[in-house]
């Protein structure tokens, strides 16, 4: 007996070869921007800074085109003669400190991809579980596969052993990772639980032609 799974949804989890340049750029820009704005339970999130630097610009300009350059290579025309899209950005920075817990991001439907680039994902190097402030991205068809009886789950290995489904799925983030996600998934942070804080840019990846 085989179990055949549908309708995969593409997580891209990619490392980019000069994050190190970007995140000493962009690690003290961002604290700077949040400890300009005062303190709230959710973190602090903002646009990029009017001011913005030479050098911080060209890092968070070439963090956008790296980022395009990955939504290219992972999306397909349906018509091959179609003309390649331009992709049009919207960009928000973000920082989280012990105990706050950033607001559940809900769908963009106008955007094809969601990215955030973790500047510094606030564990200092620890592999401590306990720090917390995992991604949890949502199965987007949710509350369908657990209306009747919640405590039933799917099971999606043939295996008797095997796994279960899940209704989300759980990702820590690490220094330097650049995550893609379809913008029609519901996402959000959980709270962390370190002393250092966290650090990211989130991109909206709208096509247009």
């Amino acid at each position: 007996m085989n179990i055949d799974s549908l309708f995969e949804t593409n997580v891209i989890l990619a490392s980019l070869p000069d994050a190190g340049a970007i995140n000493a750029s962009l690690g003290p820009l961002l604290l700077r921007a949040s400890e300009r704005a005062s303190a709230a339970p959710m973190g602090w999130h903002g646009p990029v800074p009017a001011d913005l630097g030479a050098g911080d610009a060209q890092a968070l300009a070439s963090l956008t085109e790296q980022a395009i350059a990955v939504a290219r290579r992972y999306t397909e025309r349906g018509d091959a003669g179609a003309p390649v899209p331009h992709w049009a950005t919207q960009i928000r920075l973000n920082v989280a400190r012990f105990g706050q817990s950033p607001p559940e991001l809900a769908p963009s439907y106008g955007a094809y991809w969601t990215a955030d680039y973790i500047v510094d994902d606030g564990y200092a190097g620890s592999p401590d579980r306990a720090l917390a402030g995992e991604l949890v991205v949502e199965d987007p068809r949710l509350p369908a596969p657990m209306m009747e009886l919640p405590d039933l789950r799917l099971q999606v290995s043939a295996d008797p052993r095997g796994t279960f489904y899940d209704p989300e799925a759980a990702i820590r983030p690490t220094t330097g990772m650049l995550l893609l996600l379809p913008g029609w998934l519901r996402r959000r942070y959980r709270p962390l639980r370190s002393r250092q804080p966290r650090s990211w840019v989130s991109i909206a990846l709208t096509p247009v032609r």
